[in-house]
């Protein structure tokens, strides 16, 4: 039974690029949907959520908070704008 099921797979070109990548995903998925979404834990996460949140909202970038200077962020730059250091591809994904 298998083996037949894998032969199908691999008798067709699209078959064999889109069941694994599919699999891929559903298996690293599955403990997101146990567990929920977890919890930023390393500092470049913040930095990542902080640019999704802003194009969540329409924006290429923050306005400058007004207590900028009280405001500790190691990933995160305030002046001229209020917005992460990292590249914004992975927060637009």
């Amino acid at each position: 039974m298998i083996a037949s099921l894998l032969q199908t797979i691999t008798a067709r070109k699209g078959l064999t690029i889109w069941v694994p990548a599919l699999l891929a995903f559903v298996i690293s998925a599955l403990p997101t949907l146990w567990q929920g979404i977890p919890e930023p834990i390393i500092e470049d996460e913040w930095g990542y959520l902080l640019t999704a949140d802003t194009f969540a909202e329409g924006r290429l970038a923050n306005p400058t908070h007004e207590y900028w200077d009280l405001m500790e962020a190691v990933h995160q730059f305030h002046v001229p704008t209020y917005n992460s250091k990292y590249p914004p591809g992975q927060s637009l994904f």
